[in-house]
């Protein structure tokens, strides 16, 4: 664990990617997830935003995929009994059709994708990076709904 600066962000990943690039000279595969609080906006509160619990995780080597991240989602969502759904987007740090926007009942919860190689170069990673990103506050809600009703 490690803490560089107080500040507000909105999700996980940056501060992942961040990590990597100073970690370029450890063996890969690298595997890294974080769990932590964002800032997200949010109309209906007083200060007009909120903080969420959010869980992201990263895969990075040289076969590093989608389609692998997308296996390590598939576990850890039913492993707690979470189904869901991914519909692609596009989102300028994916590359594009190697990303989805991550859905549970109809909500959205999180993104999935693999890094487009323009973010990888400004960040200095050399290797194909794979990552997904949840909303755990709202997995959890869903969660507990679904076991009441």
């Amino acid at each position: 664990k490690m803490i560089t600066l107080t500040c507000l962000r909105s999700w996980l990943l940056p501060s992942i990617m961040k990590f990597l690039s100073n970690n370029t000279h450890v063996d890969y595969p690298q595997k890294i997830f974080e769990v932590g609080l964002c800032v997200v906006p949010d109309r209906k509160c007083e200060n007009l935003s909120r903080d969420v619990k959010k869980l992201a995780c990263t895969l990075t080597y040289s076969k590093a995929s989608y389609t692998e991240m997308k296996s390590i989602l598939d576990s850890l969502l039913s492993n707690i009994g979470i189904r869901y759904e991914v519909e692609e987007t596009k989102h300028d740090s994916f590359i594009d059709g190697r990303v989805g926007r991550i859905s549970v009942r109809g909500r959205e919860v999180g993104i999935i994708g693999e890094f487009n190689p323009k973010v990888l170069e400004s960040w200095r990673i050399e290797n194909p990076t794979a990552a997904f990103e949840l909303d755990a506050d709202s997995l959890l809600d869903v969660r507990q709904r679904e076991k009441q009703g």
